[in-house]
């Protein structure tokens, strides 16, 4: 839980940093054998502050980057496309500075909670390197809702991602942002599902 949470409670007693949280060697050919990569659509490790409320969800937009980037449009350098990587069909990498920012969704009357689902693959991440998700109503003047880094999230494992926040307005737009200092500071992104409540 200490490894695995940005914020984990204090009665875990987890204190600060340890070497647990040491990135792996940089590697620089993401498509590298690994011998100890997870089976396909399986993941290692889920990240979530769901908080579990009742009701229903409805699916406001599914992304799975089989045909490119499909709902989402790229920012910075370094946003690129795979028809596969890391045994997964249909990949969205982000890097460095870079961004996948979704089409604006419109929201029901009375939804007034976002949930974002999606996986995520850190390669070469070092200990300053994080990952983001930002909120916005209109596409522009995104706020960051809340970021991972090693602390959260491991390299070369995929990681099921659940992130739930208020909905900035009666529509929405979430980014995906790579906060990295090298170009080898990649994220690979898939099956992005995006609900309201």
């Amino acid at each position: 839980v200490c490894k695995r949470s940005s914020h984990p409670p204090a009665s875990m007693g987890c204190g600060g940093g340890s070497a647990a949280q040491t990135a792996n060697p940089p590697q620089n050919d993401l498509f590298e054998a690994d011998d100890s990569e997870p089976e396909p659509s399986a993941a290692s490790m889920f990240l979530s502050n769901s908080s579990g409320s009742s009701g229903s969800w409805r699916t406001v937009m599914n992304e799975d980057f089989r045909g490119g980037f499909g709902k989402f449009r790229t920012g910075g350098n370094g946003s690129k496309h795979y028809p596969s990587a890391k045994d997964r069909s249909g990949v969205a990498l982000i890097e460095n500075t870079s961004t996948l920012s979704s089409n604006v969704m419109s929201l029901n009357s009375g939804e007034s909670r976002i949930r974002v689902d999606f996986s995520a693959y850190v390669v070469v991440f070092e200990g300053d390197d994080e990952f983001c998700l930002d909120s916005s109503s209109g596409g522009s003047n995104y706020k960051e809702e809340v970021c991972w880094s090693l602390r959260d999230i491991d390299n070369k494992e995929w990681t099921n991602v659940s992130w739930e926040f208020d909905a900035p307005s009666s529509s929405v737009s979430i980014r995906l942002r790579c906060a990295g200092n090298h170009k080898h500071d990649d994220v690979l992104i898939d099956e992005v599902q995006v609900r309201a409540q």
